[in-house]
């Protein structure tokens, strides 16, 4: 059973998941995998020290997150 604490992970990270899909839409990128997503806003945004930051902070919960769904692990 996912706590509330996982649904709450889970939703921030579905929402910072279509956030930067959007952003990689207008710049003309289609989106093949959620990891993809990291790798492309690393190669556009690249000398950007806030969007980096950001980018690695949605890798970790992208991590987070699939060891919450497919493995039961809990966010820590």
């Amino acid at each position: 059973m996912i706590e509330e604490y996982e649904m709450a992970h889970l939703a921030a990270y579905n929402s910072a998941f279509c956030s930067i899909r959007a952003f990689l839409y207008a710049a003309g990128y289609v989106e093949r995998s959620h990891a993809c997503l990291i790798t492309a806003v690393r190669h556009t945004e690249g000398d950007d020290p806030g969007v980096m930051n950001l980018a690695n902070t949605f890798d970790k919960m992208r991590i987070a997150g699939h060891n919450v769904q497919y493995s039961g692990s809990q966010v820590s």
